[in-house]
């Protein structure tokens, strides 16, 4: 009855050429990177965000149509530290998420070294023909009632899932 059961078995789906490639993107990313290789959304920051605004951000896009495992967390060097920002493009082209939110002044300076092109604070921005959503200081914005608004406000103009 094993060898039935053998017959029975699906062939394990190979990666394809886009998913190997996207793989070597994250991998080469250990430890500034946490997420899949295919999120839906990437959050960018230059220090990790704050407990308050990692919740903010997965309920932000919970009510969006995304769930927590469709979001990646990058962290990349503030400037005047080793320049990532090559490296940060690598990453986010890699992944080719939807949208891309950076939460300080700091990680949108990076965001837009890497790209090569002026992204806007606390409106609505493209990168590269994708949406995104820069914050000048996402911690001390939601650290109270009308900050909290202001950055669902902007938050809920991303893209649905």
């Amino acid at each position: 009855s094993s060898d039935l059961a053998k017959e029975n078995d699906m062939p394990t789906p190979q990666p394809t050429t886009y998913e190997r490639i996207a793989q070597n993107h994250v991998n080469s990313f250990r430890g500034t990177y946490l997420g899949p290789i295919g999120a839906a959304a990437v959050i960018v920051s230059t220090e990790e965000p704050a407990e308050e605004t990692k919740r903010a951000l997965t309920a932000s896009f919970k009510a969006l149509g995304y769930t927590p495992q469709a979001i990646g967390w990058a962290q990349t060097a503030a400037s005047g530290e080793s320049d990532a920002s090559g490296d940060l493009f690598t990453l986010i082209e890699g992944i080719d998420p939807f949208c891309v939110v950076s939460t300080s002044h700091a990680s949108t300076e990076a965001l837009s070294r890497s790209y090569n092109a002026p992204l806007s604070i606390e409106t609505k921005t493209l990168l590269l023909g994708r949406d995104c959503r820069c914050f000048e200081d996402l911690d001390a914005l939601i650290a109270t009632e009308a900050g909290k608004h202001k950055a669902w406000g902007l938050l809920k103009t991303l893209p649905k899932l």
